[in-house]
């Protein structure tokens, strides 16, 4: 169940910035939109067909409602998206302020709920992310971390209720976070120490020891490969 609570949570750090499909807007009321269909997208730099140099343009993206509430608004320069860049929700809450340089994301990304409460922030050096802060619709933080300076990933304390269930290193991707280290995972209820051990690229790797409620008693050790247990009490 642990892992499950903790796979989730990494997952939900990947929050999607654009919307689910392209149905949901309307490219008639722009002069321009990055997401319309004659856009084509190579390699990650954007072109209008049958050009050569990538699309210089403001770019602004319009949902299909009564309202013409605008979806996306960015400057692109050759090709990739430069300056910063909002997206909102469909109820015209802001959800996403971006910075990016020729490319590359660069310091403040900030995310909002429909609410308007915050949800996430993260903050990029040259496109690598060194630190991200969560919170729940309550308000209560979720995830936070930083760069952890010995592996150049980052180092994530997961919490529930405002208690520690987690503490380890995850290595970041462009869609979420991978467990990549060692990790040592606490009960929600208390916070006493339950498990730790390694992850490798999201599984579970070498040894595992587990604690009793009180954190102070081993009670098992088992021992993984690939992400499954192969020696151990592994119920």
């Amino acid at each position: 169940m642990f892992k499950k609570i903790l796979i989730l949570l990494l997952l939900s750090i990947s929050c999607p910035a654009f919307s689910d499909s392209d149905k949901d807007l309307d490219f008639t009321l722009s002069d321009f939109c990055f997401k319309q269909p004659s856009v084509q997208d190579r390699g990650g730099v954007l072109y209008l067909p049958n050009q050569q140099v990538g699309i210089t343009a403001k770019s602004t993206c319009v949902y299909k409602d009564e309202y013409g509430q605008f979806y996306s608004q960015g400057r692109l320069k050759n090709g990739v998206r430069n300056g910063k860049w909002i997206f909102w929700h469909k109820n015209g809450a802001v959800f996403q302020e971006q910075n990016w340089v020729n490319g590359l994301k660069q310091g403040m990304f900030n995310h909002w709920y429909e609410n308007e409460e915050k949800q996430q922030n993260h903050f990029y050096q040259d496109d690598a992310l060194k630190e991200i802060t969560r919170w729940n619709k309550k308000g209560e933080i979720e995830l936070s971390g930083s760069e952890d300076s010995k592996t150049g990933n980052l180092k994530i304390t997961v919490y529930k209720s405002g208690v520690i269930t987690a503490i380890g290193i995850a290595k970041h991707t462009p869609e979420k976070l991978i467990e990549h280290g060692k990790w040592t995972l606490y009960f929600p209820d208390s916070g006493l120490r339950h498990q730790e051990g390694n992850y490798k690229n999201g599984e579970r790797v070498g040894s595992w020891i587990e604690w009793n409620k009180t954190g102070q008693n081993i009670i098992k050790t088992l021992t993984y490969e690939d992400g499954k247990c192969t020696n151990g009490d592994c119920n």
